[in-house]
Parts: structure tokens; C-alpha cells; sequence
């Protein structure tokens, strides 16, 4: 029951990261992120990254549940 809904913690800030990060506005949940470096970065790789880990995540956490 604990690792299910910390997984689901997981899978839920990492996508709240995720589509800040997408949509450009990182800068609300980490303030001083706003170099244009950080941004174009944030945009390829950072975010990306994050939603794939919230989806393996929410699919774990799914998967505990059965």
C-alpha cells in the first residue's frame, strides 16, 4: 500500500515537472530557471525525461496494485 501510493507521488510530481517544463514556465516550480540555455534544454531533454520517468512510475504503481 505504501510503495503504490509513493509511486503514484512519484509519477504525479515528476509529471507536474514534466509539463511545466514542456510548456515553458519551469520557472514557477524552480525559480532562476530562465536562461534561454536552460530553457531549450529543459524543452529536449529535461522534460522528456521526466515524463517518461512519471509514466514508468505510474506504471508501477499500477502494476503493485494487482
Amino acid at each position: 500500500m505504501v510503495s503504490r501510493s509513493g509511486a503514484a507521488g512519484v509519477a504525479a510530481a515528476l509529471g507536474t515537472r514534466a509539463v511545466a517544463g514542456l510548456v515553458g514556465r519551469t520557472d514557477l516550480l524552480s525559480p532562476g530557471s530562465t536562461s534561454p540555455r536552460f530553457r531549450r534544454l529543459d524543452r529536449v531533454a529535461y522534460s522528456p525525461l521526466c515524463l517518461a520517468l512519471a509514466a514508468s512510475a505510474a506504471i508501477s504503481a499500477t502494476a503493485r496494485g494487482r
